[in-house]
């Protein structure tokens, strides 16, 4: 059977028609598949900016702090039986407590104050006898001194010192090290109420 040219032409309109759609279709494939892949990576950017902009909000944020960084260092002083507590940072530095070996913290009220420049002291006029009644003739020790300090911006800070005693012939040599000055948390408790 022998198509007519009207039902030939009919034949190659659909097949045309198909292909037209078929064309059309893969194209709207392959755009909508672009689209989802420029999508993923504007979200890719997207991420990677804001962690640039969080690291970014850091630096400034530790800039910022440097001016408040504290350095201190304590020495003790033979001659008046006392730690000072030197401030050696560019911003004043706030005493509030103290903690000696395995003693209790002694918390203040309000803080002492130690400018920049500056040093405040503890007293310790029993220190170089405790390690001679201990160690009357040769020996050592080691003890810990911690600091609870503050910064001007009250960024808290805990220092630790070592405290390292040493007796030659009946006498004692007290020197110190400070370990560590670190950014930490601790609670502001009031002195005990002396009766």
């Amino acid at each position: 059977m022998k198509m007519t040219a009207f039902e030939t032409w009919q034949v190659i309109v659909s097949i045309i028609t198909a292909a037209i759609l078929l064309a059309t279709f893969l194209a709207a494939l392959y755009i909508g598949l672009k689209q989802t892949e420029i999508g993923r990576k504007q979200t890719e950017i997207s991420i990677k900016q804001t962690e640039i902009s969080e690291k970014q909000a850091a630096i400034s944020q530790s800039l910022l702090d440097i001016p408040f960084l504290i350095s201190v260092e304590v020495v003790y002083d033979p001659v008046l039986k006392r730690f000072n507590i030197l401030n050696k940072g560019q911003t004043n530095v706030f005493l509030w407590g103290t903690k000696l070996g395995d003693g209790p913290v002694s918390m203040e009220n309000e803080p002492r104050l130690i400018s920049v420049g500056g040093f405040y002291y503890l007293l310790a006029p029993a220190v170089e006898s405790d390690v001679l009644k201990a160690h009357p003739h040769n020996g050592e020790m080691r003890g810990k001194l911690d600091l609870y300090l503050t910064s001007q911006n009250d960024t808290k800070y805990l220092v630790s010192t070592i405290i390292f005693a040493k007796v030659s012939g009946g006498k004692c040599a007290i020197h110190t090290q400070t370990t560590s000055i670190k950014p930490r948390e601790w609670e502001r408790q009031p002195a005990a109420a002396t009766p």
